[in-house]
């Protein structure tokens, strides 16, 4: 099942703003509808410039980087192989709010970092006596089997992998819209209001 990343924004001055624009005018939804997709904007620059500020998404490891190489897609844009989770991200919004977000499994790992706990297994050479092989210049190290070898044992493994946080949506770790979408969406809504007043004055 799918597990949806949300945060709600906390910004006296944007509500501020939002609340002065429900008092004006009776359905407000499209207005809305522009704000979701001024921070959907935002989301999809963060991606291109991997991180805001630029640049500041932590950078693949060595054998990530060799990995994508091999299967073509290095050099490239980190979060970017397939392009499925920067396409997940969608808007919506209602005569009372303007929200983005992906509904991807993984996209709250990426956004935010953690750790993944795997459990699996290995299969390692043995001797015709049943003793794990060894490798010929590292002795302290054991053999990996295919599926093909007859004389090999298997061994469970339990291992964690690392996300480091690669935040894509335009939101702080405190909650603040980022200084471009803030700046972005109060121009949308001061526009509106601008909009308004003129009709009302003419």
């Amino acid at each position: 099942m799918a597990t949806s990343i949300k945060f709600t924004v906390d910004s006296r001055e944007l509500d501020k703003q939002l609340q002065q624009l429900a008092s004006t005018i009776r359905k407000p939804r499209a207005i809305m509808q522009e704000v979701a997709e001024t921070l959907h904007a935002q989301s999809m620059k963060m991606f291109e410039e991997e991180g805001f500020p630029a640049k500041s998404w932590p950078s693949l490891k060595p054998s990530t980087m060799r990995a994508r190489s091999r299967s073509g897609h290095w050099p490239g844009k980190i979060l970017q192989v397939t392009g499925r989770l920067a396409s997940s991200v969608q808007t919506g919004a209602g005569d009372d709010y303007a929200q983005i977000g992906s509904n991807l499994v993984y996209a709250p790992i990426q956004h935010l970092g953690g750790t993944i706990k795997r459990q699996g297994q290995v299969r390692l050479r043995t001797d015709k006596k049943g003793n794990l092989r060894r490798q010929e210049k590292h002795p302290n190290l054991a053999v990996f089997a295919k599926r093909s070898h007859k004389q090999a044992v298997a061994r469970a493994v339990n291992y964690s992998i690392v996300i480091r946080p690669r935040p894509f949506l335009p939101v702080t770790e405190n909650n603040q819209l980022t200084p471009p979408a803030f700046e972005a969406v109060m121009a949308v809504l001061s526009s509106a209001l601008m909009n308004i007043s003129k009709t009302a004055s003419d």
